[in-house]
């Protein structure tokens, strides 16, 4: 036989500890199961943005301009459409590097651009008027073809002498 729940006023079905589900969760959370409403997010409501007709999630938004909102600080308008397709991720200083042994294969395939010996690690020219700079200070390129076999050895030697140049040119 079902149970009511346990919070006086809730009229809906006891799951757990004599609780219905939300006031379990509540309690689970809070140690306190809370006033006897019981929130029905999205049931009939639709997005608190004007013209979007689309139904209600959190926080009075779709979800849709719920994202928007917490990653651009705003919900957009009614025309906003999420982008469809694969999602786009941040390209870091590794996946950068990545996709440079994708598309080239690996450097100890190559030789190394300096001295010619056999290369160990794929190194960025310098030369790429949109590079990046990642949280510890390394440049990067997201074309790949700003990249070149290099020794280790080679590698070192060159990173050291950009530094020394963007260090005099400061």
């Amino acid at each position: 036989m079902a149970r009511p729940c346990s919070v006086d006023g809730c009229d809906r079905q006891a799951i757990a500890k004599t609780f219905c589900q939300q006031h379990w969760r509540r309690w689970r959370k809070n140690g306190d199961p809370g006033s006897p409403e019981v929130r029905r997010w999205g049931r009939g409501r639709s997005c608190s943005i004007d013209g979007c007709d689309r139904p209600h999630g959190g926080q009075g938004y779709c979800d849709a301009h719920l994202r928007r909102e917490q990653t651009k600080g705003h919900p957009g308008d009614s025309h906003f459409r999420p982008q469809r397709g694969p999602r786009r991720h941040k390209v870091t200083y590794q996946s950068a590097h990545r996709r440079v042994e994708d598309a080239r294969g690996r450097a100890s395939e190559h030789t190394c651009q300096t001295c010619g010996g056999p290369a160990r690690e794929w190194a960025y020219d310098h030369k790429d008027k949109a590079a990046v700079v990642c949280p510890i200070g390394r440049p990067y390129s997201l074309d790949i073809a700003r990249y070149v076999p290099m020794c280790v050895s080679c590698h070192r030697r060159f990173d050291r002498a950009v530094a020394r140049e963007q260090g005099a040119a400061s």
